[in-house]
C-alpha cells in the first residue's frame, strides 16, 4: 500500500492522501509526496494488545500480561465515553469528514467495509485491492458465522466484495476465484518490486539459507523451518521472524535448533543485503491465507534461489526462480544435493526478464494510476 502510494504520488497526476490512525497526533502533515490524514486514537492499541491476551467472549486468559491489572479497570472506567465500532455494514464516521475522489481501500475486512459504505453515503467511487487468497474465502457464503483469525465479520468481508465499485487481484488465481465463487470481474496489478534495489554482488562464501516471517501456526508456519533445518543439520539457516503469536513464540524459542539464528526484526532497508548474504530463500507459507508474497520477488531480484512449499500463482514455474517442493522432506533432499553441487543452478536472465514485463514497479503505478483515473471519469 505505502509503495503503492508513494510511487502514484511521484509519477502520476493524482494527489495522494494515506488516512491512518495514530495513538497520538503526527506533526508531519505529509511523507515522501503523500498528505498525511490521521485520526488519533488513544485507546486503539490498548484495546488490541487487550483483546490479544483475554478472550473476551469466552472470557478465557489466552496470555498473563501484567498490565493489565491496571488497563481492564481502565477499559471499563473510559467505556461509557469510548466511541464505539460502527457496524461492519455502516459508514466509518471518521471518514465522512474528508471528500477524495476515490477511496481505496486494501484486504477484505470491516474497515474497508466502513469505508466502502462510507463512500457510497458521499456518492465518490470506491476501488477494493486484495490483499491475501484469504480474502476470497468460499466458507463466507455459507450462511453460518465463520471463524476468522484476525476477528473479522462475515458481513463486513461479503459487503466489501460485493459494494466495492472495482476491484483489483494481484494473481489471475484471485480473479478466476473472484469470478468463480462472488461473480465479480476485477483488473490484475501484480506486486511490483524495483528490481535494481535487490540486485547486489553475492560474496563467493558459505552463506545461509533465508527464511522471512512471523511467529504464527497457520500463515508463515516457523515451526515447518525448525523441522528443515533438523533434516538438514549441515546447512545453517537465517530465520526473521517478527512477533504476532506470543504463544507460538514462546513455544517455538523453546526447541530453536543449533543451525538457526533467530533475528526478531531487520529494517526494511537493510533487506537488500540480508538476500545478498544468502544462498537461498525458504518459504513455508500457506497459499491459504497469502495474497502474493514480495519476499519471492525480493528473493528473484537478488538472484537468490526459491525453495518453496507453494507456488503463488505459478511465479516459480513462469520465472524460473526457483522450485516447488510438496514436502518438507522433498525441501531438505533438494536443499542438501543443491548445497553439494556449489547451489541451484537458475538461469538469472529469463528472472530478470520475467520481473521486467511482469513486475516492474514503473509499469505497475501507470497501470494502477490508469485504474484509479478511469473510476474517477466514470
Amino acid at each position: 500500500m505505502w509503495t503503492l502510494a508513494k510511487r502514484l504520488a511521484r509519477r502520476s497526476s493524482l494527489r495522494v492522501a494515506l488516512l491512518t490512525t495514530a495513538p497520538r497526533p503526527i506533526m508531519a502533515q505529509s511523507l515522501e509526496g503523500v498528505a498525511l490524514w490521521v485520526h488519533v486514537d488513544r485507546w486503539r492499541t490498548m484495546r488490541r494488545e487487550v483483546g490479544d491476551a483475554i478472550d473476551l467472549t469466552g472470557w478465557r486468559l489466552k496470555r498473563w500480561d501484567a498490565r493489565l491489572l491496571w488497563r481492564l479497570p481502565l477499559l471499563a472506567l473510559t467505556r461509557p465515553w469510548r466511541p464505539r465500532d460502527p457496524s461492519p455494514t455502516a459508514a466509518d464516521p471518521r471518514l465522512l469528514p474528508y471528500r477524495p475522489r476515490c477511496w481505496v481501500v486494501f484486504g477484505v475486512s470491516d474497515d474497508s467495509a466502513r469505508a466502502i459504505a462510507a463512500a457510497q453515503q458521499q456518492g465518490i467511487p470506491s476501488l477494493l485491492f486484495l490483499q491475501s487468497n484469504a480474502d476470497l474465502d468460499p466458507a463466507m457464503l455459507v450462511n453460518e458465522p465463520q471463524g476468522h483469525p484476525y476477528g473479522e465479520s462475515r458481513e463486513g468481508r461479503l459487503f466489501a466484495l460485493r459494494q466495492a465499485d472495482r476491484i483489483v487481484c494481484q494473481t489471475e488465481w484471485q480473479q478466476q476465484q473472484l469470478r468463480q465463487r462472488f461473480g465479480r470481474r476485477s483488473d490484475l496489478v501484480r506486486n511490483p518490486i524495483d528490481a535494481a534495489r535487490w540486485r547486489l554482488p553475492k560474496p563467493a562464501t558459505h552463506l545461509p539459507a533465508l527464511w522471512v516471517g512471523r511467529f504464527d501456526d497457520f500463515h508463515k508456519r516457523p515451526g515447518l523451518l525448525f523441522e528443515l533445518a533438523e533434516r538438514c543439520p549441515q546447512l545453517s539457516f537465517t530465520m526473521v521472524c517478527n512477533r504476532f503469536d506470543p504463544l507460538v513464540e514462546r513455544r517455538l524459542r523453546t526447541r530453536l535448533p543449533a543451525n538457526v539464528e533467530l533475528i526478531d526484526y531487520v529494517p526494511f532497508s537493510q533487506m537488500p543485503g540480508l538476500f545478498q548474504q544468502s544462498s537461498a530463500f525458504v518459504s513455508t507459507g500457506s497459499s491459504t491465507h497469502e495474497g502474493f508474497p514480495n519476499v519471492m520477488l525480493q528473493a528473484a531480484a537478488s538472484h537468490t534461489p526459491i525453495y518453496s512449499l507453494e507456488d503463488y500463482d505459478d511465479f516459480l514455474h513462469r520465472s524460473g526462480a526457483g522450485v516447488i517442493c510438496a514436502t518438507i522432506a522433498e525441501m531438505a533432499e533438494r536443499l542438501t544435493a543443491d548445497a553439494s553441487q556449489g547451489g541451484m543452478s537458475v538461469d538469472w536472465g529469463q528472472v530478470d526478464d520475467y520481473l521486467a514485463t511482469h513486475h516492474d514497479e514503473e509499469h505497475i503505478t501507470d497501470r494502477a494510476a490508469e485504474i484509479i483515473t478511469s473510476l474517477i471519469d466514470s
